[in-house]
């Protein structure tokens, strides 16, 4: 088996964007709630390139900012 490059696994979005259903209570506090976006690599690509450079997302801002979308 080949090692995928990264720009193949930029653009292999398989079946996303879906969104699963939680069933954990630890983890529906974690995430802060019972469903979950499952987003395609490209969209947080997108993301994280309208961030100027020297400033930092985390990924709890990055998984708020693809909940109000």
């Amino acid at each position: 088996m080949t090692r995928k490059s990264f720009n193949e696994k930029l653009n292999d979005s398989k079946d996303m964007p879906k969104i699963i259903t939680l069933d954990d209570e630890k983890i529906i506090e974690r995430y802060g709630g019972k469903n979950m976006l499952i987003a395609p690599p490209l969209e947080y690509n997108d993301i994280m390139s309208k961030i100027p450079e020297g400033k930092i997302i985390t990924t709890k801002e990055i998984r708020t900012f693809l909940a109000k979308i």
